[in-house]
């Protein structure tokens, strides 16, 4: 008996390897246009730096939750990209998601002088579409709070590690 069950059990862990190994990398490029301004300097309408995203997905099974595989977000890499090409690393504390169809990120950073909260949303329905609100009070640079809204569209690894200029990326235009 103590042999089928080690039996049954390693089969069991064997087809769950299979399962949970698979890993589901996407890459995003948004094109953001802000849509609304409460607060600073920006207009609506104004294009702001492209948003470059990497997530990675896993599949696991939690037999608490159920018993098939599901898609946990492993890991995750978000940029700006400059006029000229150039990534810059955003960098986002909370991250909450439903499979792969919606992320969204939440951060906040208080100092002395500057407080800043954002959040920011990427979302699949047929088409990727991300948005994000940013909340700035800065004693040199005073308030700025407005949103943002982009359509998004999937790019490659190469396009991810090594991005266009903004005015050259033709994915949303």
């Amino acid at each position: 008996m103590k042999k089928l069950l080690g039996i049954v059990v390693l089969g069991l862990l064997w087809c769950n390897i299979g399962v949970a190994d698979e890993i589901i990398n996407i890459y995003i490029r948004c094109t953001p246009e802000v849509t609304t301004v409460r607060y600073g300097d920006l207009k609506v309408g104004d294009k702001l730096w492209d948003r470059i995203i990497w997530l990675k997905y896993k599949n696991e099974i939690d037999l608490r939750v159920s018993d098939k595989p599901e898609k946990v977000l492993k890991k995750y890499k978000i940029y700006a990209v400059d006029n000229k090409g150039k990534k810059n690393k955003f960098s986002y504390g909370l991250a909450s998601y439903r499979g792969t169809q919606s992320v969204t990120w939440e951060e906040s950073y208080e100092s002395a002088k500057f407080i800043a909260y954002t959040t920011m949303n990427v979302n699949y329905d047929g088409t990727w579409v991300g948005s994000s609100t940013v909340n700035i009070n800065s004693v040199e640079g005073g308030k700025k709070n407005f949103s943002w809204f982009g359509k998004c569209s999937e790019i490659s690894k190469k396009e991810f590690k090594k991005p266009v200029p903004n005015d050259e990326f033709k994915g949303n235009k």
